[in-house]
């Protein structure tokens, strides 16, 4: 599947591919401790990916005595009456041929694979008069001379597999295994960024960041029990990360940039348990511990330390009451906390945050009617961190 996407940096300009300029935005200030595209979220989806997939087998398995990979097939063939040949079935279900039936009523096994390409343009509207200092640094060390109106594109590319193998024992406990790989386009940092940076003695930044692909490996279980009142998983996985990101901000001229460090080692063991004790009552609670581990990088210092932006451990515990009022009208009471372990910011490791913990809240009054009124507190007690 091709896909354009646009970016930008400060003082430059992407093209869309369009045919449309977009302004800059410096979009490099998501990358922040509550930065949704971080790492830690990336992985954290493509557990969560594998999770929900589980999750609707296992429902489809309890509730209609079929597999998911059977279903995708019906659900092909029901809008095509005439018939399918295997090959089109095939691309319909973007599969493998392989993903069209489970083994038996108690292993299963999906195959898939995408292919993404990301085409990005990058035109530098610097002015001439701005990038007076990083064409000094430049002509010093012999590299090019950057120049309003200078364009540079860039292809980044990637397969995708994923591997998914499902036993099911018993209708209340699932074991599952996993293989995938993701994939995150790469991208410009400013023009000229490169050579400032080596001239000051960063490394791991460059004019250009490659595209990061992680490759996971994962296994776990889900169990049921007391007819569903109590859920208990557990997973662990180990992720391999190309070109994982990292924030620099380099005060020689004053830009937000990108780094990648060639290769990280992530080791991660979750828990999570989910217990209804009432209609309207639950409780959950998730805890997780993360070993990660710089496997290469051009500074021989780094190599070892822990991954930037990444937590040791992990601690949710939530409540949630819904009580009907009468009236057609019911109340929603969640209280949420959240413990974030030791993060570790850059790749020296010279900076870290101590645990932090965190409350949130959340109230509301809903109507059988359709409309709902909530109010909510993130960080109820404004803990600063």
């Amino acid at each position: 599947m091709a896909r354009k996407t646009a970016d930008s940096t400060n003082g430059q300009i992407h093209h869309n591919g369009a045919g449309h300029d977009m302004p800059i935005v410096d979009l490099e200030t998501r990358i922040t401790e509550e930065d949704h595209t971080s790492l830690k979220l990336w992985l954290r989806m493509l557990s969560c990916t594998t999770r929900i997939e589980n999750e609707i087998r296992t429902r489809l398995r309890e509730k209609f005595d079929v597999t998911l990979p059977r279903f995708d097939l019906m659900a092909q063939l029901q809008r095509h009456p005439e018939g399918l040949r295997m090959g089109e079935l095939s691309r319909r279900m973007m599969v493998t041929g392989g993903n069209i039936t489970g083994i038996t009523d108690q292993l299963e096994l999906s195959l898939n694979v995408r292919y993404d390409r990301d085409h990005r343009k990058n035109t530098t509207e610097t002015p001439e008069a701005w990038l007076g200092y990083i064409n000094y640094i430049a002509s010093l060390n012999g590299a090019p001379l950057s120049h309003e109106g200078d364009v540079r594109e860039r292809n980044f590319s990637a397969w995708q597999p994923k591997i998914v193998a499902t036993f099911t024992p018993t209708k209340d406990l699932t074991f599952y295994g996993s293989y995938s790989r993701g994939f995150r386009s790469g991208g410009f940092n400013q023009t000229g960024v490169g050579v400032v940076a080596l001239a000051n003695g960063v490394v791991g930044v460059d004019d250009v960041f490659g595209a990061e692909t992680a490759n996971t490996f994962e296994a776990g279980f889900k169990s049921q029990f007391l007819d569903g009142m109590v859920t208990f998983n557990g997973a662990v996985f180990q992720t391999t990360t190309h070109n994982s990101y990292f924030f620099v901000y380099l005060y020689a001229n004053s830009t937000q940039n990108l780094g990648t460090v060639p290769k990280e080692r992530i080791k991660r063991l979750e828990l999570e348990t989910h217990i209804a004790p009432a209609k309207d009552f639950q409780i959950d609670a998730s805890w997780g511990l993360t070993f990660s581990e710089i496997k290469e990088f051009p500074d021989p210092l780094a190599i070892g330390n822990e991954a930037p932006d990444i937590s040791r451990s992990t601690i949710n515990v939530g409540a949630q009451y819904t009580p009907e009022l009468g009236g057609g009208l019911s109340a929603l009471l969640r209280a949420d906390y959240r413990r974030i372990g030791r993060t570790w910011w850059d790749v020296y490791n010279s900076t870290v945050r101590d645990p932090v913990n965190l409350v949130d809240a959340r109230a509301g009054l809903r109507s059988d009617s359709g409309w709902n009124v909530t109010a909510f507190a993130s960080n109820l007690f404004n803990k600063k961190y």
